[in-house]
């Protein structure tokens, strides 16, 4: 069977709202004629080899086609047209997680990454604005804050697309085009027009702050031992030049990935999230590689996602490409441990421990997995490291080498994080017994209040 597109299929984890007044969640595609159901785009049954080339044309036909695309700054080449765009008019530039990278990080219009996953500087930007122009961006439930983001009670949206579906999101104004063609003729049309000086001087500071915000979060927390996931985060970064490329899927690292990696180019930047796809990491950085084999691609996997899937470790060593795996092991299940605490369950089943006699979990007896084992039994070259100092040794090591190389380290599971002072939508239960879990709903129902439906 082929499946494009693969998380295009109803799942598990697959929900939509009875209220409608958000998006479809992690891991669902939107179905345009539906408002309650996300299915596949495309699936097919292959029961001989004769059918394989006529199907795979389709999968790739439907997985490049704009209705799969995001990012479209990106994809449409955009990116001077849209800093030329930001420096003429003073509009900020706030980034979802497909459109990173498209502005420099360093632009003085470039606000942070915005959204659920973002930071509250583009935020707060975002609260206060009366016009949101949308560029190539589908309004996920992350980039909306599941429909919270924007609560200017006067917001009017104007909305490039190439896809009519996406543009007349938020009730906007569509503007069917390509993102860099529609921003150059927009440009030519409000000619010499600029935001206010007292608008454009707290979008600059906005952005400042952003960045002094990134340098902190990336430093070592005192009082801690061994390294922190965002202090790793900073610490490649520092060896990554601006044509290399970041790669990530799923976890708590899209998150900071997002929120603190300094992009070097638009592609530079391939962070596959709203989907969760478990397993891209490694495959996805091994074509970069054989794509462009002058870019050095630094691939981020949790332990959670190694153990779905690592076999293509295999694949990079038969083909003799190289990539640089950096697996983040943080016994277990991070993202979900958190959301687990978020909406009141207590972090239940996230981390790996031995099953006592009670039938539940040991908390007493945590369960290890020896994944630099694992990855030297493939005859992949992997340096464990506990400090900053190991941690860059072993970066220059790896960029040295000519094969595939892996960097393990245990990460801290303390967190430190500048509020992205936005709301995620994951339902709670009405009834409940459990403490935490009624006060999560009670949280839960106020915050839903502030859903708007831009009609």
């Amino acid at each position: 069977m082929i499946t494009a597109a693969v998380n295009r299929l109803r799942s598990p984890c697959s929900s939509v709202s009875i209220f409608r007044r958000t998006g479809l969640v992690s891991q669902q595609v939107e179905k345009e004629q539906f408002n309650d159901i996300s299915a596949s785009r495309y699936w097919d049954r292959i029961v001989r080899p004769e059918q394989l080339p006529a199907s795979l044309m389709k999968s790739i036909q439907i997985l490049t086609d704009p209705t799969t695309a995001g990012g479209g700054v990106v994809y449409s080449s955009a990116s001077g047209v849209l800093a030329e765009f930001a420096e003429k008019t003073g509009i900020p530039v706030g980034s979802a997680q497909a459109g990173k990278g498209a502005l420099p990080y360093d632009h003085p219009m470039n606000s942070g990454p915005m959204g659920a996953l973002g930071l509250r500087f583009a935020n707060r930007l975002a609260h206060t604005a009366d016009l949101i122009i949308g560029v190539g961006t589908r309004y996920t439930d992350f980039t909306s804050a599941s429909n919270t983001m924007f609560q200017n009670p006067q917001v009017h949206f104007v909305n490039i697309n190439v896809l009519s579906f996406d543009a007349h999101k938020e009730a906007a104004i569509p503007v069917i085009g390509d993102a860099r063609e529609t921003l150059s003729e927009l440009q030519e049309v409000l000619g010499d027009w600029q935001v206010d000086e007292d608008y454009h001087s707290e979008a600059v500071a906005k952005a400042d702050e952003q960045r002094q915000a990134v340098d902190r979060m990336v430093q070592h927390i005192p009082g801690t031992e061994g390294l922190g996931q965002k202090e790793v985060i900073g610490i490649v970064n520092e060896f990554a030049r601006p044509q290399d490329v970041v790669v990530n899927a799923a976890g708590s690292m899209p998150s900071d990935l997002q929120k603190l990696w300094k992009a070097g180019s638009p592609l530079g930047y391939s962070v596959e999230y709203g989907y969760s796809c478990m397993g891209y990491e490694i495959p996805a950085a091994l074509g970069m590689r054989m794509a462009d084999p002058s870019r050095e691609i630094f691939s981020f996997i949790g332990d959670a996602s190694f153990i779905m899937y690592h076999q293509d470790v295999l694949t990079a060593i038969q083909e003799r490409e190289k990539i640089i795996l950096l697996l983040l092991d943080n016994g277990g299940y991070g993202s979900i441990h958190s959301l687990s605490m978020q909406v009141g369950s207590q972090g239940f089943e996230t981390k790996y421990y031995y099953r006592g006699d009670n039938g539940r979990q040991n908390l007493k007896e945590p369960l290890q997995v020896d994944f630099p084992k694992i990855l030297e039994g493939y005859g992949v070259k992997t340096y464990t490291v506990e400090d900053a100092d190991q941690l860059r040794q072993a970066l220059r090591k790896a960029l040295a080498s000519d094969q595939i190389t892996a960097i393990y380290a245990k990460v801290a599971p303390v967190e430190r994080d500048d509020a992205a002072d936005a709301y995620w939508e994951v339902a709670t239960p009405e009834v409940a017994h459990i403490e935490s879990s009624i006060k999560a709903h009670q949280e839960y129902e106020r915050i839903r209040d502030l859903q708007r439906n831009y009609l």
